[in-house]
């Protein structure tokens, strides 16, 4: 299954507490870049659970596969069996002025259905590696914050 995570976590990424205190997500933890990397490379998929989306799902992990299976809504659920790509965060309040990176959706060459983490412009060694998780991600959020 070409959502399943790789054997062993990936050398281009690490996982890193987040220590800054005006960080969103101070005191939980993010990815960032083990080495430079630049703009246009897929560097790791998103990996998880593909499971159908039922009303009500809801979860820090989701990721709706758009457009891939007909009529059938997929969702790739990291919660439970993803790798590195979860710990992905978003932008917003970090400092940053927009995402370093994007979700791109693919075709493995059997066919399979892939998520991939696509650069979208430069990320220096030990940056944190950062995505939009879109105004719905945060239009459904029972956090009043």
């Amino acid at each position: 299954v070409a959502l399943r995570a790789p054997p062993a976590p990936h050398s281009a990424v690490r996982i890193e507490d987040i220590t800054r205190v005006d960080h969103p997500c101070f005191q939980q933890r993010g990815l960032f870049a083990a080495e430079a990397l630049s703009a246009g490379r897929r560097v790791l998929r998103y990996c998880g659970v593909a499971k159908l989306r039922l009303a009500g799902d809801r979860g820090d992990y989701l990721f709706a596969l758009k457009d891939f299976c007909g009529d059938i809504d997929i969702d790739i659920d990291a919660g439970p069996a993803g790798n590195e790509s979860r710990f992905i965060n978003d932008y917003r309040n970090t400092g940053s002025a927009q995402p370093n990176v994007q979700f791109t959706q693919a075709r493995s060459e059997t066919g399979e259905a892939e998520v991939w983490v696509e650069v979208l412009k430069h990320i220096a060694k030990s940056e944190e590696i950062l995505v939009s998780y879109g105004g719905q991600y945060f239009s459904n959020s029972d956090d009043s914050d």
